[in-house]
């Protein structure tokens, strides 16, 4: 698997401002595969942070680029993002896998693009 080698954190700040979704797709359509953008969206509400990730996926499916949420499995899964981080607060790996509950993890996993093709892998997490 090819990972992009251009991650940019998309901020709370950074999505609020007038522009961000004009300039983020930009981004996704000048850089293509090299691009990765990581939602991480704290205080944002979350139809807006739904809104926002539909429109970002939405790029990185034109684009062949990624789309990585951060701590929101439900968005993750709903707009098929290529792939989630997990961290404080969230799921562990396995519940995300088998849909059990556990302790937390800080592991990446790959989602797959709900209904529009399956997923290009997923990092190894030994």
């Amino acid at each position: 698997m090819n990972l992009p080698g251009v991650h940019v954190l998309v901020t709370d700040e950074v999505a609020g401002e007038p522009e961000f979704e004009r300039r983020a797709r930009d981004m996704q359509e000048r850089c293509g595969a090299s691009l990765a953008l990581h939602l991480r969206l704290r205080r944002t509400p979350v139809r807006r942070r739904l809104a926002l990730a539909e429109s970002l996926e939405e790029g990185a499916v034109e684009s062949d680029g990624w789309l990585v949420v951060n701590r929101r499995l439900d968005i993750a899964l709903a707009v098929g993002a290529d792939a989630v981080q997990l961290g404080r607060g969230s799921l562990p790996i396995a519940a995300v896998r088998d849909g059990s509950r556990g302790p937390t993890t800080s592991w990446p996993v790959r989602c797959t693009r709900a209904t529009r093709t399956p997923a290009r892998g997923r990092p190894d997490a030994s």
